[in-house]
């Protein structure tokens, strides 16, 4: 099948998902630990989650693509279903 593109794409979001990650903790360094945004993120596992999930899909590209898809296709599901308002969130 077609390793090439899925490695380049698999890559590039990994890219993001680390790129999100340093964010996150450049905000957290800025905002200091008072900070309401600390207590919205203090245990974000979609934000980790994401980045083992996809170098396992790299890994898993080379011996089979579909599984590989499979995998990019949870974690869009993980990050797109598990989106609840926490506290202090506006829920409009």
């Amino acid at each position: 099948m077609a390793v090439g593109p899925t490695l380049i794409y698999t890559l590039i979001l990994l890219f993001c998902a680390v790129a999100y990650a340093i964010l996150q903790r450049s905000l957290l360094h800025v905002n200091g630990v008072d900070a309401p945004f600390l207590s919205a993120v203090e245990t974000d596992i979609r934000g980790l989650l994401p980045i083992a999930l996809y170098v396992v899909a790299m890994c898993t590209a080379f011996i089979s693509t579909i599984v590989s898809d499979v995998i990019l296709i949870t974690v869009a599901g993980l990050l797109s279903f598990s989106r609840r308002p926490g506290p202090g969130t506006d829920r409009t």
